[in-house]
């Protein structure tokens, strides 16, 4: 009676696992970044939704090639960066990426998290070009926050008002010291 029990018990443990499993890849499957695991040899494993808009490239061209064709090289360490990846139409992305390490039933894989920073990065670009064009002019630029207080000034506006930027930051405009 006790080994049912324990046959019992594993059975719906091993279901446990599985749809945990299955769970994960799931969540896997539905993450905004890109998701590539890699074996101990560097194959991919895994290759999600985001990877295959990142690249461009579907998971049944990737699946079981080398991590190299992705342009993933030396990541055997932990690491964080930023770099440029060349998209299979010839286009490019800059993507953040996190490499990391995990074993698993005595093998060793890398997770490589990968995530589109490009729209930030040329946002990034827009906004210094503003600002270079606002310290520029030799008119008082002020911006504004919905609740009208200051979120930049110019130095055009600091020399007219006598106020640092740093000191006209925060405040509410119309105010006498502002």
């Amino acid at each position: 009676m006790s080994l049912e029990r324990d046959q019992a018990s594993l059975s719906v443990h091993d279901r446990a696992v599985a749809e945990t499993s299955d769970v994960l890849l799931a969540a896997l499957e539905r993450t905004n970044d890109a998701v590539v695991i890699l074996d101990q040899d560097h194959r991919v494993t895994h290759f999600n939704a985001a990877a295959e808009q990142i690249w461009g490239r579907s998971r049944g061209e990737i699946l079981g090639r080398a991590a190299s064709v992705l342009g993933l090289k030396d990541i055997d360490g932990d690491q964080q960066a930023e770099f440029t990846i060349r998209r299979s139409d010839g286009s490019r992305l800059r993507v953040a990426l996190s490499v990391s390490h995990a074993g698993s039933e005595g093998a060793r894989h890398t997770i490589v998290l990968l995530r589109n920073i490009t729209p930030e990065l040329e946002l990034r670009e827009r906004l210094a070009l503003h600002v270079m064009i606002a310290d520029g002019t030799n008119r008082a630029v002020v911006i504004v926050d919905r609740d009208m207080k200051v979120v930049y000034v110019n130095a055009t506006f600091a020399g007219m008002f006598g106020h640092r930027i740093e000191e006209a930051q925060g405040r509410q405009i119309g105010r006498a010291h502002v």
